[in-house]
């Protein structure tokens, strides 16, 4: 019999990195226990008790740096953000292209047996990891440093609620719902001062920002959902690039539009993208005397190419401890050790957030973000405490 494919979603969601998650397949022979990721000899926990503390403190420091850069990037590309998801795609599969060309080189060409992934079901992987993107980074200059963390742990309340909507899965226990429920109350509590005290602007921007749950827990289903009914070993690096490759496909008619939606006032498409591109793959700086550019005063291009290479890499680092901590440990190892490195990235997000531009809230802000990373705390140890019923994917850690 044909060993039990399973996928493997150490889902960027649960960390706060809003880059694809790395897909990873792999197929089990039924060797493993109760708990997921814990092999039943001794090896694994030998390697587990050496890797777990050194895996916990790179995933911690990787977090706080993808999601410091991450804030930086969106900061610094305020006036060209329209173009950031094109530039961030472009670059992530340049990367990708590179390491799977030098991992394979000297080595026979790999040729995947059986049927190649569906192309229609890569281009909904695409899609949805789009619209999460856009919705994370055009309002993201606006929205809160501490906020870019915690409202994305909203995507596990959504996640919960789009399995039972979409398939009425029985099975889910109590702690499910309370854990969910508990989170929820988290992402409000942190939500309460951009309600309250922002501006109409800084408030539309913040709730776009969290809407981006909604197609982030949509795309880790889908993708979950995709890959069991292939049920074939799939290389996680290919599959990866293939859906970038179909993002860079569907950014063809997404970034003019998203170009109109962010600059109502402006028709200048194909100038204002090669501005954009100068900017930031050149690394220099323009000032507005240069009308050619279309760009304000304000734009600043000295550091944006690094920020955005320094944020690619880290969070494809991040899948990949994660991805350790998974395969030498359990699942509940994986959930604490991605809670504890949420915690981190907040709490240096608060130190950055001291004098910047957009932190309209004040004192509120520190004093309602304390409390609302608490009651995160409880709500993940709550929902956590028990897999989630009929699935052998891991969709989220409770970002």
């Amino acid at each position: 019999m044909k060993p039990l494919v399973t996928v493997e979603f150490p889902s960027s969601r649960a960390a706060g990195n809003d880059r694809t998650p790395l897909l990873r397949v792999g197929a089990t022979n039924g060797s493993h226990d109760g708990a997921r990721g814990r092999s039943s000899g001794g090896s694994a926990w030998s390697a587990a008790s050496l890797l777990g503390p050194v895996s916990l403190v790179l995933l911690c420091a990787l977090t706080s740096v993808e999601r410091v850069s991450f804030k930086m990037l969106v900061d610094e590309a305020e006036d060209y953000i329209f173009a950031v998801v094109l530039c961030l795609v472009l670059c992530e599969t340049a990367f990708l292209a590179l390491w799977l060309s030098v991992r394979d080189c000297g080595q026979p060409r790999r040729r995947s047996p059986g049927a190649r992934f569906p192309i229609s079901k890569l281009l909904v992987m695409a899609a949805l990891d789009l619209a999460k993107d856009f919705a994370m980074t055009i309002p993201g200059a606006y929205v809160a440093p501490t906020l870019t963390v915690m409202l994305l742990q909203g995507q596990t309340p959504v996640s919960l609620v789009l399995r039972l909507v979409s398939s009425g899965r029985s099975g889910f226990r109590t702690s499910h719902f309370a854990g969910a429920a508990v989170i929820a109350a988290s992402v409000l509590v942190a939500l309460l001062p951009a309600l309250v005290s922002g501006s109409f602007r800084t408030v539309l921007n913040t709730l776009l920002y969290l809407s981006s749950c909604v197609p982030a827990a949509a795309s880790a289903l889908y993708k979950e959902q995709a890959l069991v009914a292939f049920r074939q070993p799939v290389d996680p690096y290919e599959l990866n690039l293939q859906v970038d490759l179909c993002q860079l496909l569907l950014l063809i008619p997404a970034t003019p539009a998203v170009f109109r939606l962010t600059n109502p006032g402006s028709s200048d498409f194909v100038h204002s993208l090669q501005a954009a591109f100068r900017c930031i793959f050149s690394a220099s700086e323009f000032g507005a005397s240069d009308d050619s550019l279309h760009l304000p005063d304000t734009s600043s291009c000295n550091a944006s190419l690094y920020i955005m290479l320094v944020y690619i890499v880290a969070a494809l680092l991040v899948n990949w401890v994660v991805d350790k901590v998974f395969s030498f440990g359990s699942s509940v190892m994986l959930y604490r050790a991605v809670t504890a490195a949420t915690l981190t990235a907040f709490i240096v997000l608060g130190f950055f957030a001291h004098g910047h531009p957009h932190s309209v809230f004040g004192v509120s802000v520190a004093v309602l973000n304390i409390p609302s990373a608490i009651i995160l705390v409880v709500g993940s140890e709550i929902y956590h405490r028990y897999m989630e019923p009929g699935s052998e994917a891991l969709t989220q850690w409770s970002n």
